[in-house]
């Protein structure tokens, strides 16, 4: 978001926050370059033993440059893989643009309409979903 130079609806405590409270159901993923620097960064949450959520993604201009979030999403991918998760909700892979990208991945879009049981740390999650939809709407305007 400070790369596009939109104030963030989402402060960097409160991702720090979701990020704990998410324990042993969540997962950070962070690609650095050779020096260390970050260059994407991302947040998956469980749900059960199938299932994982994408809750928050983001990658710098280098990163872009790079191919820092392809190489985080293949490394993702493969460590899910490993601990037995069948199904992966890129939660937004449906906007387009947005949906190349993440079909580039193999997998089967499934459109959901709806979610009749949401755990706790979804409510949270989509908070930050629902602000990376705002920032989205934003920079259409750019």
């Amino acid at each position: 978001m400070t790369r596009h130079g939109v104030e963030e609806d989402i402060s960097r405590e409160q991702l720090r926050v979701l990020v704990e409270g998410a324990g042993a159901h969540g997962m950070q993923v962070v690609v650095s370059d050779v020096d260390g620097v970050p260059l994407s960064a991302g947040f998956v949450m469980a749900h059960g033993s199938k299932t994982v959520y994408d809750i928050w993604a983001g990658t710098s201009a280098i990163g872009l440059t790079k191919g820092a979030a392809a190489a985080r999403y293949i490394c993702l991918l493969g460590e899910l893989q490993a601990r037995g998760y069948e199904y992966f909700d890129w939660c937004g892979a449906s906007l387009p643009g947005i949906s190349d990208f993440k079909l580039g991945f193999w997998g089967a879009l499934t459109t959901r309409l709806a979610i009749s049981r949401e755990p706790l740390w979804y409510k949270a999650g989509r908070l930050v979903h629902v602000c990376l939809l705002r920032l989205k709407n934003v920079l259409k305007g750019h």
